[in-house]
Order: C-alpha cells, then sequence, then structure tokens
C-alpha cells in the first residue's frame, strides 16, 4: 500500500496515548503486510496538516522541544535489497538522523523488514516488534539498534525487546524528503525511569533506493 497523507498536531500529541491504549489504537486489526495508515480513524481530513517543511520536534511526557529546523546533516536513508534472479525484495531498511541546535532535539531511527518477497518498509504506520530470524511479520518492522530521541533535559532510548509495541509511522516518502514519527515508552539513560516520547520528522533524503 502506498498513501500520501499528513498528521496534524493533536493526533501527534496523542500518539503516545493512543499507542498504550487498549488495543493499540495507531493499528487497526486489518493492518496487512504492507503497514496501516495510522489508523487514527479520522480520516483524510485530519491528516491534512503537516509539517511541510525541515522539521524535528520531540515530546518526552507532553513537553514539546521544537518544532525546529533540523541541522545540516538530518537525513533519512531508504535501502531495499532484491534478489538478483527473482528481483523480489529480500530486505528494506530505513533510518533517521535528525538533530536541531535550535531546540536540543533530537532522535536516531532504524528499522527493518527481512524475508523473501517482503513488503519493503514504507508510507504507512508499523509497530516495532524484535525478532532475530525467520520472516518479519505483517504490520512490523524490527529496531535495527537503540532508538533514541534526546532533549537538553535528557535521553530516551530502547533496544530490542524493550521497544516491542512501539509505534513508526512514515506519513510522507520520496526521493525527495520523509516525514513521520517514532512514538513510544522510553527509558531514561541517567536512570530516570520511563516517559512518553514522540519524536517527529521532516527530513530530506540521503540514500533512496525503494
Amino acid at each position: 500500500m502506498r498513501y500520501n497523507r499528513r498528521m496534524d498536531r493533536p493526533f501527534l500529541s496523542a500518539a503516545c496515548a493512543l499507542l498504550l491504549g487498549a488495543g493499540c489504537g495507531l493499528f487497526p486489526p486489518t493492518a496487512t503486510d504492507g503497514g496501516s495508515d495510522g489508523g487514527s480513524g479520522k480520516g483524510d481530513a485530519a491528516m491534512a496538516h503537516g509539517f511541510g517543511k525541515p522539521t524535528v520536534e520531540v515530546t518526552v511526557a507532553g513537553k514539546h522541544f521544537g518544532p525546529s529546523v533540523p541541522d545540516p546533516g538530518s537525513r533519512a536513508d531508504l535501502i531495499t535489497t532484491r534478489d538478483s534472479v527473482t528481483r523480489r525484495v529480500t530486505g528494506s531498511s530505513f533510518g533517521v538522523i535528525a538533530a536541531s541546535a535550535q531546540s536540543g532535539a533530537s532522535c536516531s531511527i532504524g528499522v527493518k523488514r527481512s524475508g523473501d518477497d517482503v513488503a519493503p518498509v514504507g508510507v504507512g504506520g508499523w509497530q516495532l516488534v524484535a525478532a532475530s530470524f525467520g520472516r518479519t511479520a505483517d504490520g512490523t518492522v524490527v529496531p535495527l539498534s537503540d532508538e533514541s530521541a534526546s532533549t537538553p533535559q535528557g535521553t530516551w532510548r530502547c533496544s530490542g525487546a524493550q521497544c516491542n509495541g512501539a509505534a513508526f509511522v512514515i506519513t510522507e516518502l520520496d526521493s525527495a524528503h520523509a516525514e513521520g514519527y517514532l512514538a513510544g515508552r522510553f527509558a531514561s539513560v541517567a536512570g530516570g525511569g520511563y516517559a512518553d516520547v514522540v519524536c517527529a520528522f521532516w527530513v530530506p533524503m540521503g540514500t533512496y533506493q525503494p
């Protein structure tokens, strides 16, 4: 599936609450291998207002850092690998590095999907589920390493199975830019416990291999 949608700020602010609610409202039960549309239930009209320009915003426990302009070097990368004979997709990875000195907000995101003829990472809603082998399950992505978000108040992150249940949504993706967000409950690296974290981004593409 391919979509071209933008999220409104109220929907973004509610992402963690929805994520932690019963049934994980970000993911409708009909999600397929190509990802869902984010499952807001609000339709296109409510998702028609995205950043529309290079932006990074990190929200921790309801406190916003940004939106602000990303520093040079902020980017997204999409790399898809295919079987040399069948040309079917065998793997897909997507990463984001976004930071802004203006607000002190930054985040690092890396996810992947693998398996014969697996749907590549693309526009839609995905749930993070750690997996060490086999074909990536429908509607999910595997965290590549630490998923992290930082503000002047500290850094929060998850890795491996600690990321299970987090939401990763891409609202726009083409050869020029990527827009979306990561939402989950991450641990403070300083030992301050867990917090609901959302990292929203609009960044230029670096490598684009769909």
